[in-house]
């Protein structure tokens, strides 16, 4: 832990001097690795040395604090993800690049460019959409947001026409300001769902920006596990890397054997802090 903080409390005095950075703060009974008090704002860091059980548990000791916004920053995202990492941090304490929405051109784009603009700017995996779009600046885009085709969902007894909002980012070191509005109109303008469904990362969101937008919290998903692999950085599903290893369920109930593949494979268990759903009614 010591060596993963210093390395970011370092970076974040040279680049944010102004700022002030408090460091095991104890808010609402729970201690914040670091506190931004000028923005109230926490970071709670977790590394691969530390127990996953520990972890967990430490996620869930932070999970009813609703009125301070928590980071949850994972060793291995800060490792293999750093720049996008930075860009996060370097916006939440007003140090990003903001340009208004209305100085921007919407343009519909291919997966192709959306796939482009994922891997470079969105900390999960980038994935094709059937609806995506993107603001240019000066011909360069510098936000993208995706959705799902269309399926009949039905709720309290009727059929709505329901999409999934799969991806919305800035472009890294970017804030598009009314940019996620301004996207989301032009969808609802031109394909008329009835609703709107999408998942929010906790780790990085309280989904603040949602609700601003008329989105509703409809559940909160808890964390999920996944297994990283040391050597490329990429976090799976347990079930994922057993399949692709050819290698049956049975091992997860058995504790020596699993213990022996992870350290076979350099696999370490880590967790999000979860997801929270949230619909955007519009009929």
């Amino acid at each position: 832990m010591k060596h993963f903080k210093e390395k970011l409390l370092l970076w974040l005095r040279h680049v944010a001097p102004e700022i002030e950075i408090k460091q095991g703060m104890i808010i609402d009974e729970q201690r914040l690795d670091i506190y931004f008090p000028d923005r109230d704002v926490g970071l709670v860091l977790y590394t691969h040395s530390d127990e996953a059980e520990k972890n967990l548990s430490k996620i869930h000791g932070l999970l009813n604090i609703t009125s301070h916004k928590i980071i949850h920053l994972w060793e291995d995202i800060w490792i293999y993800h750093q720049e996008k990492v930075k860009s996060r941090l370097l916006s939440l304490v007003g140090k990003s690049q903001r340009i208004y929405a209305r100085e921007t051109q919407l343009e519909t784009i291919d997966n192709a460019r959306l796939l482009e603009f994922l891997e470079i700017n969105h900390l999960n995996v980038p994935i094709k959409a059937k609806y995506k779009y993107g603001l240019f600046y000066r011909d360069e885009p510098v936000a993208v947001m995706s959705f799902s085709k269309s399926r009949m969902i039905e709720r309290d007894g009727k059929l709505y026409n329901s999409h999934e909002l799969l991806r919305f980012c800035n472009k890294l070191d970017v804030t598009v300001v009314g940019g996620m509005t301004k996207l989301l109109k032009h969808f609802i303008r031109t394909q008329h769902p009835d609703d709107i469904m999408t998942y929010v990362d906790c780790d990085w969101s309280d989904g603040q920006a949602n609700r601003k937008a008329g989105f509703e919290m409809m559940e909160r998903i808890t964390p999920m596990e996944f297994w990283l692999d040391l050597q490329t950085g990429r976090r799976e599903y347990p079930r994922y890397i057993l399949r692709k290893k050819g290698v049956g369920e049975e091992i997860l109930n058995d504790k020596n054997r699993l213990d022996s593949f992870m350290k076979e494979h350099q696999l370490v268990t880590v967790y999000n802090s979860g997801s929270y759903k949230f619909l955007l009614k519009l009929k």
